[in-house]
């Protein structure tokens, strides 16, 4: 179970750590979690997971140039953000075919629409961690909404179809 970004109050590295014990209690000891990015307080974000009991079963990655792989690897792709107008990672999680789970707030809301991913309350971190825990206990649980993410990143996300629109924008600025 991974997540990826800044590591920063707005993004919500603390209830990552909140959700990753959540699930724990739900599915057992065996599950691995990972946030990769930059954290602005490691000091305090690793005295929680101390705290937590997390330090065998979560990583800190830290940044690194290509998150590809790191996405690939996960089996949920979960957003804990705050507030975020429209996660860049949510679509990075999509074309690499992970279930996503995220916090109703802001632009991810109508990403995920339609089953293509699931949102819970904002802040609701029981809910978060009851739908990873079902997702991980049943993968094929999650398959269509990430294959309907995956359509979707594929077909109105990308530099193919949004840069002309783009350019038309600034054409009619200029």
């Amino acid at each position: 179970v991974g997540s990826v970004g800044a590591g920063s109050w707005r993004k919500g590295v603390d209830l990552f750590l909140q959700v990753a014990a959540g699930v724990r209690q739900r599915v057992g000891p065996d599950v691995r979690f990972v946030w990769v990015g930059p954290i602005d307080d490691e000091e305090g974000i690793r005295s929680d997971v101390a705290a937590l009991a997390l330090d065998d079963t979560l990583t800190l990655a830290g940044e690194v140039s290509d998150p590809t792989p790191w996405f690939e690897a996960m089996s949920v792709f979960v957003s804990t953000a705050r507030e975020d107008p429209f996660p860049l990672v949510a679509l990075e999680a999509g074309a690499a075919g992970v279930p996503v789970v995220a916090f109703a707030s802001g632009g991810i809301t109508e990403l995920l629409a339609d089953g293509r991913g699931t949102v819970v309350a904002p802040l609701d971190v029981a809910a978060m961690a009851d739908r990873v825990a079902m997702l991980l206990m049943d993968p094929q649980s999650g398959r269509q909404g990430a294959d309907a993410l995956r359509a979707q990143v594929a077909t109105a996300h990308t530099i193919e179809q949004l840069g002309p629109a783009l350019w038309a924008e600034l054409e009619g600025l200029a």
